[in-house]
């Protein structure tokens, strides 16, 4: 069996002695594929190389959970520089996955993982109140403070348009911060039924590298 790039770049990473556990303080992106494999999102769900193709200045996968219960229903597609730094990197999660009402909770798991993991753990804080609706399936909090001196009132206020996304109520999204832009879509309309995560340079992922074609 013929190791990919990215698999023998994980497998040489994994044999390293002393290899720090911490993420990057600014995220995935430009970091060694290393960052990926470290990060509980890559551990705790079991994710391993399923795809690898070539990609015009260095090599494109992608990854799926290794057990049978959520092998077809999530999916990370990363993009490498010839260095095997992270360029663009994305999530994919089955739309039935994600709004059924037992395994959805899962769903909101990998999902707030990918984010939290790939942004760093200093993220913008609209990224940041993302990942917290997706976990706690609640717009963020504002209290309401009354006229006469009552205890404030907390209140759910409105869903982040790209929870909405999350939730399959929006069609897409985008917050751009720090040289970087986080996006998501709803495949729906292009007859691909997920909700697509991606964090890739504000200048677009490299050319000829495009991750939603090779998830699988």
């Amino acid at each position: 069996m013929k190791v990919g790039p990215i698999a023998a770049a994980l497998t040489g990473i994994a044999l390293l002695a002393g290899v720090a556990n911490a993420l990057p303080a600014d995220g995935f992106l430009g970091n060694s594929v290393g960052a990926l494999m470290r990060s509980d999102l890559y551990g705790f769900f079991n994710f391993a190389q399923t795809v690898n193709q070539p990609c015009p200045g260095g090599s494109a996968g992608g990854l799926r959970p290794t057990g049978a219960a959520f092998h077809k229903l999530a999916a990370i597609a990363v993009a490498l520089d010839g260095q095997d730094r992270i360029t663009a990197i994305s999530l994919s999660l089955d739309r039935a996955f994600v709004d059924a009402p037992g395994q959805g909770v899962f769903a909101r798991d990998v999902a707030k993982s990918f984010i939290r993991d790939v942004a760093g753990p200093a993220p913008d804080p609209r990224i940041g109140a993302l990942a917290d609706e997706i976990e706690s399936g609640l717009p963020p909090k504002t209290t309401l403070v009354p006229l006469h001196g009552a205890q404030p009132s907390p209140q759910q206020g409105p869903a982040s348009p790209c929870y909405r996304v999350f939730l399959g109520t929006g069609a897409s999204c985008a917050i751009a911060a720090d040289g970087e832009i986080l996006t998501l879509q709803d495949g729906r309309p292009e007859g691909d039924a997920v909700v697509r995560i991606t964090f890739a340079p504000k200048a677009g992922a490299p050319a000829g590298c495009l991750l939603r074609k090779i998830a699988d």
